[in-house]
């Protein structure tokens, strides 16, 4: 009864135009090749940034339960940003057969477990193994084998116009 809206008809209606770049091509085909990767066990060196850390941990988390949380064989990427910052900060040089006690406080924004959100947790890890990803080569061959496609530049022709048409689409 309040309001009087005016008449919408004919108006010219705009939307961004997104150009897909190389950069975006070569940065969708390398998520694609590292899916592909390989683990390759390290035993000469600590775990670095990157490197994949199979673990077993237990930990508690203050005033939530008396029972530990414990989880075995999980793997982390070192640094990838997934588990808290101390805690896969904490892996960076550990080897294989070693334990180590870490006391962390967890993220204001813990979204998977907010009960969590701001607590202090002890955690106990033992890392089982340390790997790190080699990717395979971007050649003809693999991307016959695994993407059904007859060569690389198909490939990248293939993946430009799929996030053209994603774009177009969003």
């Amino acid at each position: 009864d309040y309001v009087e809206l005016p008449e919408y008809k004919n108006l010219p209606v705009t939307s961004p135009k997104f150009e897909v770049t190389e950069d975006d091509i070569d940065n969708q085909i390398l998520g694609t090749v590292n899916y592909y990767a390989r683990k390759i066990e390290v035993t000469d060196r600590g775990a670095i940034e990157g490197d994949v850390v199979t673990v077993d941990y237990s930990g508690f988390v203050e005033g939530i339960s008396e029972q530990p949380i414990t989880l075995t064989n999980i793997d982390i990427v070192a640094g990838m940003g997934k588990y808290p910052e101390e805690f896969e900060s904490a892996l960076v040089g550990m080897t294989a057969g070693e334990t180590k006690y870490i006391e962390i406080t967890l993220p204001e924004e813990f979204p998977e477990y907010p009960t969590y959100a701001g607590k202090v947790a002890e955690i106990i890890v033992t890392v089982n193994a340390v790997c790190e990803m080699e990717a395979p080569e971007l050649t003809d061959d693999f991307v016959r084998a695994y993407l059904s496609h007859d060569s690389v530049e198909e490939y990248r022709q293939a993946t430009r116009d799929a996030l053209e048409k994603q774009q177009k689409h969003s």
